[in-house]
């Protein structure tokens, strides 16, 4: 039991390491920013390219700082009340800034 434990946590610290650890990971042959990760995370929900889905609105043709002020007032529970407040609350300002970077390189 006690090295099931053991296991389980180290298991959690290397994830947790790996999140945290840097602003690149290794994917294939390349790497993919830390604001290309987040980024990742919201377009589950507003759909590939960030071109919206369904009651979704597009994140694509947005202004970086427009994004990043937006994504802050969700977490501090200003914004319209959503999800959003949920899912931006786990960011730092640098994360938000690198993904709002990231989102608005995208096509519109």
């Amino acid at each position: 039991m006690q090295q099931l434990a053991r296991r389980a946590l180290l298991g959690g610290a290397v994830t947790l390491g790996l999140v945290l650890g840097g602003s690149t990971a290794a994917a294939g042959d390349g790497a993919i920013s830390e604001g290309e990760m987040i980024a990742n995370s919201c377009l589950a929900c507003h759909g590939p390219g960030g071109q919206g889905a369904e009651s979704m609105p597009p994140l694509a043709g947005w202004d970086e700082e427009a994004l990043v002020e937006v994504m802050k007032e969700f977490r501090e529970g200003r914004g319209d009340p959503t999800v959003m407040d949920r899912h931006a609350t786990g960011y730092t300002d640098e994360q938000l800034r690198a993904a709002a970077a990231y989102i608005a390189e995208m096509d519109q």
